[in-house]
C-alpha cells in the first residue's frame, strides 16, 4: 500500500499501528479526525487498491503523522501513527472508535480451525505489527509458515511483509528450500529481498 512508505520515512520515530473493527466507518474516522483537530495532509481517492487519507497533529518534534488507510487487497482497515506523541495519540484514537486489542489478534489466530479463518487472524496480526520486535507474533507467523494449506503459507508470507523483521530471514530461506508451491516459493523469493533490504543487506 502506497501509505506505507509516507508512513515509514522517519524510522527512529515510534510507530503504532491499530486494526480497525468492522462497525468502524470511513466517516467516523474523518469526524474523529475533525473532532481531533488533525491536520489534512493529503488523501489517495479511493481506487481498486484501496484508499488513504494522511493527517498531521502538533508541531515541530512534537508532530505526529496519522495515517488511514483502506487496503483493499488484504481487505483490512487500519490507522498508523507516527512520532514523539504516537502513543497519546493512539489512546485517544482507541477512545474514539474501536481497534483490535492485542489480545484479540493473539485469540484470533490461537482458536483459528479452518484454513480461511485463520488466513483471516493472520492478516489482522500482520497488519498490526510494526518495525518493533514482538516474540509472541514472530512465533504465529512462523508456525504460519509451516501450515499444510498453501494458501494460509501465502497469507502468513503477507502478513510477514508488514513488520518485515529481518529475524524472519531465516524461517523465509529455510520454507524456499522446502515449498512445492510455485505461488509460495513467488511470493517468499519477494518477501527475502524486501527482508534483506530491510536488515540492510541490499541497496
Amino acid at each position: 500500500v502506497q501509505s506505507r512508505s509516507i508512513a515509514n520515512k522517519e524510522g527512529k520515530l515510534a510507530t503504532i499501528r491499530m486494526l480497525l473493527k468492522n462497525n468502524v466507518t470511513r466517516g467516523e474516522v474523518e469526524y474523529m479526525a475533525l473532532d481531533l483537530d488533525w491536520q489534512l495532509y493529503t488523501r489517495q481517492e479511493p481506487d481498486p487498491t484501496g484508499h488513504y487519507v494522511v493527517w498531521v497533529d502538533g508541531e515541530g518534534d512534537d508532530q505526529s503523522v496519522i495515517i488511514y488507510t483502506e487496503d483493499e487487497l488484504a481487505e483490512l482497515r487500519y490507522i498508523s501513527v507516527e512520532g514523539n506523541n504516537a502513543q497519546a495519540v493512539a489512546e485517544q484514537i482507541k477512545t474514539t472508535v474501536a481497534v483490535y486489542s492485542r489480545e484479540e489478534l493473539e485469540e484470533g489466530v490461537a482458536r483459528s480451525t479452518e484454513p480461511d479463518e485463520l488466513i483471516a487472524a493472520l492478516r489482522k496480526l500482520g497488519a498490526s505489527l510494526t518495525k518493533s520486535f514482538e516474540q509472541w507474533a514472530f512465533d504465529a507467523l512462523v508456525k504460519g509458515l509451516a501450515h499444510p494449506e498453501p494458501r494460509v503459507r501465502l497469507a502468513t508470507l503477507a502478513a510477514i511483509g508488514f513488520p518485515a523483521w529481518p529475524a524472519f530471514l531465516e524461517p523465509v530461506a529455510q520454507l524456499q528450500e522446502t515449498e512445492s508451491d510455485i505461488r509460495v516459493l513467488r511470493r517468499a523469493a519477494r518477501l527475502y529481498g524486501l527482508l534483506l533490504k530491510a536488515d540492510g543487506k541490499t541497496e
